[in-house]
């Protein structure tokens, strides 16, 4: 896989949209707007983005289940809530 096509499917992950990405992946409009469906066929760009989506999905997953656990550990009064907590751990 070549630069632009990372580029595309770094772009295609943020916006789901393919003309879009493929734009600011530095294709050519009438490139993007004829061609969107082999960017999108091609094996090696729909790896990426299937694992770069696994990621992002894990991620969210382990936040929701930290987040979790600190708001039933607050309910049974095992810890308190600082200020900014949230915050600290997001970054």
């Amino acid at each position: 896989m070549n630069e632009r096509q990372r580029r595309f499917a770094d772009e295609y992950i943020k916006t789901g949209n393919g003309y879009q990405s493929a734009i600011k992946a530095g294709y050519s409009e009438s490139y993007a707007n004829n061609r969107i469906t082999e960017l999108l066929g091609n094996v090696g760009i729909k790896e990426c983005i299937n694992k770069q989506m696994q990621e992002l999905h894990k991620n969210n997953t382990m936040q929701a289940e930290e987040t979790l656990s600190i708001l039933s550990d607050i309910a049974r009064g095992k810890r308190e809530l600082k200020r900014g907590e949230a915050l600290r751990k997001r970054i």
